[in-house]
């Protein structure tokens, strides 16, 4: 499940289908991957694959995501997924731009982390 798809559009954009691209050249079928379309954050994202698992009857998923937004991603998916009987497990991918001991050396990197501890202080609040 690739999320990410600009609403109301027929075809993934291109930071999906670099995605798509990388997982067939790896031996992932095309066949079997699907694109959320329906989420405008993290939150709805957890929300709607659940929805999706439930339908589809499938009962584990696995969450790839940038290192720095795993917390935000655990406290999430932990609050949507808490006593559905469904399985995730969250995997940061090997960004070539993160360095988890210097983060706070880097411009991008420091704006991410600062980015997702804004974020999850809206959802803790919020949700």
């Amino acid at each position: 499940m690739l999320t990410g798809l600009d609403k109301g559009s027929a075809t993934p954009p291109p930071r999906l289908t670099w995605r798509a691209d990388y997982l067939a050249a790896h031996g992932v079928p095309r066949s079997v991957l699907r694109f959320e379309a329906g989420s405008r954050n993290s939150y709805e994202e957890a929300t709607n694959i659940r929805a999706l698992m439930q339908k589809q009857k499938w009962q584990r998923v696995i969450v790839v995501s940038d290192p720095p937004h795993m917390r935000r991603l655990a406290w999430t998916w932990n609050r949507i997924f808490k006593g559905s009987g469904l399985h995730y497990i969250l995997v940061p991918s090997s960004a070539e731009w993160w360095t988890p001991d210097a983060w706070w050396h880097d411009e991008l990197s420091g704006s991410f982390v600062i980015t997702e501890y804004i974020k999850l202080a809206y959802y803790i609040l919020k949700r």
